[in-house]
């Protein structure tokens, strides 16, 4: 499995391992949002000046509080946390493919089957390859489907015995 996720990050991150910073604009946009909350510590668009539309992306600020809340706790620089933080992501995404399926279908083999096959899926690697919020929020989306199902097996559970 190492192998496989070592796999799945250098898939995401080529981009920004072979440039200095990433080579589309829209992780940009993203950025800003990021630099408004770690900098000036409130959701109001203080950047607002540099991007416009800094207001409408912090409604939706789950990616860049998280990004804040690593680059405080880690101190890593807030760039290279921007580059890669998306291509750990989808290691994250691995996993959690992995455990929504084995809980699906408790098997080990399908389990990893669907992780490698969802993982390696074009869309999936465009949204982690970049900073976008769709990438975490794909990641989002399959733990609360686990959790979903897992509430819903307590309770048949529960039921029945």
């Amino acid at each position: 499995m190492p192998q496989l996720l070592i796999f799945i990050f250098i898939a995401r991150a080529i981009p920004n391992l072979r440039l200095s910073y990433p080579p589309l604009h829209d992780p940009y946009y993203h950025y800003v949002c990021t630099l408004n909350v770690l900098r000036y510590k409130t959701l109001k668009p203080v950047l607002g000046w540099w991007y416009s539309r800094v207001n409408t992306q912090l409604h939706w600020p789950d990616m860049h509080l998280l990004t804040t809340a690593l680059g405080h706790i880690t101190d890593i620089d807030i760039m290279k946390l921007f580059r890669f933080q998306e291509s750990v992501m989808g290691m994250i995404f691995f996993f959690a493919v992995f455990i929504l399926a084995k809980t699906v279908t408790n098997s080990d083999r399908i389990a990893m089957l669907s992780a490698l096959f969802a993982s390696i899926s074009y869309i999936i690697i465009f949204y982690q390859s970049e900073y976008h919020s769709q990438g975490s929020a794909i990641v989002l989306l399959i733990l609360l489907l686990y959790t979903f199902i897992k509430s819903r097996s307590r309770l048949v559970n529960n039921i029945y015995s």
